[in-house]
């Protein structure tokens, strides 16, 4: 949690220097049935690497022994200051690149939102690149620094960091599917196996609903897809100095596994 904090904060002062859509609901989890997953595992027999059981606190935990891949990150805030009618949100949206040789990353955050500090319509941008030992920093589409502390943070930033992941989820019994390009798995979980990183509640307050979807592919031992939009109230995101009440979106979309995204050198630095 600590580490949540820090990496919030300073992404959040490191950009300040530089100076209403609704979100869409899911369907409503399945509870898991013992018997329809036992019917449709007999029917489509599971690849080698399924498991009855899946513990991803981190969404993206694993991907690195992968040789390259694309993932888009969401976290997202719609709703109210608490005990009051006025509007607050923020989100931040996290792209990162990897290719296992040469341990290249490219990492690209967009901040928005008046829980971070950014006026309306407006957006922040971070840039960081990681070429194996180096590191380099682009703000706003201008080279910052190299070798930094600040430019390892954000090379480094992972998505598990800001939506965090499911402690433990079991099939629902559907039919295996292709998402993203991979065949997948969903799995279904309750409320009470979320890991919430971003997200501490104040006296009196919880989670109030939650609808979500979580697709395994067996084979790569990956999240392929990870969406869940959650009920709050008197919550404190973004380590925001006060509670909020209302939903909060985390999307995550893996793609790409196997094509090399070509990271190189910041133009510029």
């Amino acid at each position: 949690m600590r580490r949540l904090f820090y990496l919030l904060i300073f992404i959040t002062v490191l950009t300040a220097c530089d100076d209403g859509a609704t979100i869409s609901e899911l369907p409503t989890v399945a509870a898991p049935e013992a018997l329809g997953t036992a019917t449709v595992l007999t029917r489509n027999a599971p690849p080698a690497g399924f498991r009855a059981v899946v513990n991803f606190p981190d969404v993206d935990r694993g991907l690195a022994v992968l040789p390259a891949w694309y993932y888009e990150s969401t976290l997202a805030f719609e709703g109210t200051f608490a005990g009051t009618s006025r509007a607050t949100g923020g989100s931040i949206y996290l792209r990162t690149w990897y290719n296992q040789i040469g341990q290249r990353r490219r990492v690209v955050v967009e901040q928005s939102g008046d829980l971070l500090g950014i006026d309306e319509e407006a957006t922040r941008t971070l840039e960081g690149v990681r070429l194996a030992e180096r590191v380099f920093l682009v703000e706003d589409n201008t080279c910052a620094s190299q070798d930094t502390e600040s430019a390892q943070i954000t090379a480094d930033l992972l998505a598990g960091d800001l939506i965090g992941g499911v402690t433990q989820a079991t099939p629902s019994g559907d039919e295996p599917a292709v998402v993203n390009g991979e065949r997948v798995w969903r799995y279904d979980f309750d409320a009470q196996n979320l890991n919430l990183p971003s997200v501490t509640f104040a006296e009196g307050g919880g989670l109030t609903g939650m609808t979500g979807e979580l697709w395994i592919s067996p084979e790569r031992e990956a999240v392929v897809r990870y969406y869940v939009n959650l009920d709050m109230q008197n919550a404190f995101i973004f380590n925001s100095d006060a509670p909020v009440s209302g939903q909060l979106r985390l999307r995550f979309d893996l793609y790409d596994i196997g094509v090399d995204p070509n990271i190189t050198r910041p133009f510029g630095c």
